[in-house]
């Protein structure tokens, strides 16, 4: 595992990122933006393309959420009316489904927001594409003139229609546009849902700028919605509401290579297009998706009252990637991913890594469900292609969890989550990886949670929470001259409170200059995916951190409802995901569920 060691002091409150701005690129192909002098402060110029000053919530989260992050300013909102499309004549029953579908307002992500005030003294550009013959090219010379004026940095484009032309020379970042790859050009979610796709694809995808190719920033697969494909357009699109943040933060901090992961073609390798660009369904179409609409909700029904779903306790495995962790943070690697299951009964969970000579081995949590109760097991490889069976090396009367193990002065140590002992202590291995004997009580009368100890320039350093004070909001920073103690507690703590979202989620890592902690996010569920944060400060007087992006499981992986441990290995990365045991449901529950959702839909509660 890369250790935090010997490195420069981490205590700069801004970090300069090379190619953040670009204020004299002149958006000739290949011109490379100058990085900003040392000491300045990084910022991002960022445009938006839209159809009204009222939109979905799901775009004015977009937007609201980029103009939160610190080093972003937005400097240009860009008007482009609407295409005008002729009405026709006739029954067109995909214009009365569209129509009944926005009456019910049934969803959230999709209801409109008025941003006049929010962006009232964000300078405007109004173009008129409502006559264009070519919507892809609705900007004029003109427009496209007063755009590069701005000075932008990057371009998001909220429109369903693709850009092109000089538009793609007025950012060196390009312009950013969600796309469903697989169906391109067709009612967002709509295709889908017609031909019984079990997930939906979406990408951020960038074309034009400096590099004057495009690029995949993001890419999901969200699990599909069969029984409305409004549902399904709002689900994909809110849940993708972020990645322009979360993109922007990256490039600040110098991610600019992993965020653009290069692509031959407009869209996902990974997801290429199965027939020529969808259009509007047809009435046959519409006939047909009516009728299965009507079979899914019924399917839906009955499952939830009779059936069974995915909604039991939660089952653990560990994953390995040889991904960099670059790649991991950007969120667009598609490196294979090996999975190691337990035997039936029981879980694998919170993984840490330490290599010794050709061998790895892997550190892991064994839980026993009948048991109730967790140990400490290793899994050993020398390829990383074939792995030993689990050996139990730690077990203690009380439960054990998340094996933190780490290496000093050619002794190899572990500090386990042992809450139920009411303290925190520290385990040597006389015989690596068995043998481990209690050296120290690190900190006595502390319920510790998730421990984290490690080396930073010439200090130990110990990340945790306490399971008697809310162990997912309130984290505690002890720091010491050795990993035996003693340990002095920071006199800020709790060093950091926010609410389900500090809780340790591995060892903190390097990279690209930055010191990383990761952090379990259990906002919505326990384990939920892990958020990254940038430490800036960490000293026995102060520490300070900022948010810096996340990592979230994909719904194509079998273990898709969660993570909430990751560690960096030498050449992988490891880290557990969760999935939810089937259990069938209770009828009356279901149905007094469902009556109560139909009353207040009616307004009757």
């Amino acid at each position: 595992m890369e250790r935090v060691g010997k490195a420069d002091p981490v205590t700069v409150r801004e970090r300069v990122s090379p190619g953040a701005g670009a204020d004299d690129w002149s958006g000739a192909t290949g011109a490379v933006a100058p990085a900003p002098l040392a000491g300045m402060r990084p910022r991002l110029r960022a445009g938006v393309i839209c159809e009204g000053i009222t939109l979905p919530f799901w775009q004015a989260e977009a937007i609201e959420q980029l103009r939160r992050v610190e080093g972003v300013e937005l400097a240009l909102v860009v008007l482009v009316a609407r295409p005008e499309v002729p009405a026709g004549s006739g029954l067109s029953l995909w214009r009365w489904h569209t129509q009944v579908s926005a009456r019910l307002r049934t969803q959230p992500a999709m209801e409109p927001v008025d941003l006049s005030e929010a962006v009232r003294a964000v300078p405007r550009l109004t173009c008129d594409g409502s006559s264009n013959a070519e919507p892809a090219r609705a900007f004029s010379e003109r427009d496209i003139e007063t755009i590069r004026r701005h000075r932008l940095d990057f371009v998001l484009n909220l429109r369903r229609e693709t850009i092109a032309g000089g538009m793609l020379e007025v950012a060196p970042h390009g312009i950013w546009s969600f796309r469903f790859p697989r169906y391109e050009g067709g009612p967002a979610g709509f295709w889908e849902v017609y031909r019984g796709d079990p997930l939906s694809g979406l990408i951020l995808h960038r074309s034009g700028g400096q590099r004057d190719v495009d690029a995949v920033i993001r890419e999901a697969q969200f699990k599909t919605v069969a029984d409305s494909d409004s549902g399904n357009c709002a689900h994909v699109m809110m849940s993708s509401a972020t990645w322009p943040a979360l993109t922007a933060r990256l490039l600040l901090q110098g991610f600019a290579d992993e965020v653009f992961r290069l692509s031959s073609s407009p869209v996902a390798p990974s997801s290429p297009p199965v027939a020529p660009p969808y259009g509007q369904p047809t009435n046959l179409q519409m006939a047909v998706h009516l009728g299965r609409l009507t079979r899914n909700i019924a399917l839906k029904h009955t499952s939830d009252l009779f059936g069974r779903s995915e909604s039991g306790p939660d089952d653990w495995a560990i994953g390995i990637t040889t991904a960099p962790m670059t790649a991991v943070i950007a969120g667009n690697s598609d490196a294979p991913i090996t999975w190691l299951c337990a035997p039936a009964g029981h879980y694998y969970a919170d993984p840490f890594v330490i290599t010794r000579g050709a061998t790895t081995y892997i550190f892991v949590e064994d839980y026993a469900r009948t048991e109730k109760k967790g140990r400490i097991a290793v899994i050993e490889t020398d390829d990383f292609r074939t792995f030993t069976a689990a050996r139990t090396v730690l077990d203690r009367p009380f439960h054990l969890s998340y094996p933190c193990v780490f290496v000093h002065d050619d002794r190899y140590y572990c500090v386990p989550e042992q809450h139920r002992s009411g303290e925190v202590a520290l385990y040597e291995a006389e015989d690596f990886p068995r043998g481990w004997v209690k050296r120290a009580t690190l900190l006595q009368g502390f319920p510790g949670v998730d421990p984290t100890v490690f080396q930073h320039l010439d200090r130990w350093w110990m990340f945790v929470t306490n399971r008697s004070n809310d162990d997912v909001t309130h984290l505690y920073l002890f720091f010491a001259d050795t990993p035996l103690g003693p340990w002095t507690a920071h006199h800020t703590n709790p060093v950091r409170s926010d609410k389900h979202k500090v809780r340790p989620a591995g060892m903190p890592f390097q990279v690209n200059g930055l010191l990383v902690r990761p952090a379990q996010d259990c906002s919505r569920t326990y384990g939920g995916r892990i958020e990254l944060h940038q430490i800036t400060s960490l000293t026995t007087t102060d520490f300070e951190e900022q948010f810096l992006g996340v990592v979230e499981p994909r719904q194509e992986w079998p273990f898709a409802a969660g993570l909430h441990t990751i560690n960096d290995a030498q050449s992988v990365r490891v880290f557990d995901a969760k999935r939810r045991l089937m259990v069938k449901h209770s009828f009356r529950k279901a149905a007094r569920r469902k009556l109560r959702t139909a009353l207040m839909a009616a307004g009757l509660r």
